[in-house]
């Protein structure tokens, strides 16, 4: 496809931007990154990375820096730095992930935060904190959740409301 009504678009790389017709304020940069970004929606996003932002369609104002990072988003309003950050992410708007696989299952979920090496990787909750390496990193269908520290709620599973500070806290337990 070719660019037609698309306006102040800056596209680096093999396939970066290579579905962009009529978005605008796009950013691609690195081989595949927002190669799927299409419609009069698709605009505001930046996409730094092999395969980043690859499945974006038509939504706007995500952020996604590092190899698949937020590779199948078609949500809106998303930032995600590190390798595989909100890969999975579908749906879900809100969501801000730094750190490699950090919040990587979250397809649906909204408004979650994470930070830190798999922090949060399984989650599909809504409105979730996860900061320190591994910190809920079992984590599925929970919501209103805070995890801090390493490993913090590491085996909690689907916990709603609940706050886990230190390292290891409440491992090896399910549910709430």
């Amino acid at each position: 496809d070719a660019i037609s009504t698309a306006n102040n678009n800056t596209c680096i790389g093999n396939n970066a931007g290579s579905a962009i017709t009529v978005g605008q304020g796009n950013v691609c940069i690195g081989a595949s990154a927002g190669d799927a970004i299409t419609g009069s929606n698709g605009k505001w996003n930046t996409a730094v990375g092999y395969g980043a932002l690859g499945s974006n369609t038509s939504f706007f104002q995500s952020t996604a820096v590092g190899q698949g990072c937020l590779g199948s988003n078609t949500a809106h309003g998303n930032t995600g730095v590190g390798a595989k950050c909100l890969e999975d992410n579908t749906s879900g708007g809100g969501n801000n992930g730094f750190g490699y696989f950090c919040l990587n299952s979250v397809t649906t979920g909204d408004d979650n935060v994470g930070m830190g090496t798999a922090a949060g990787r399984y989650a599909t909750g809504n409105e979730n904190v996860f900061i320190g390496t591994s910190a809920g990193a079992a984590a599925t269908s929970g919501n209103h959740n805070v995890y801090v520290g390493y490993k913090a709620g590491y085996d909690t599973t689907d916990a709603e409301n609940n706050v886990f500070i230190g390292q290891s806290t409440q491992n090896d337990n399910a549910g709430s």
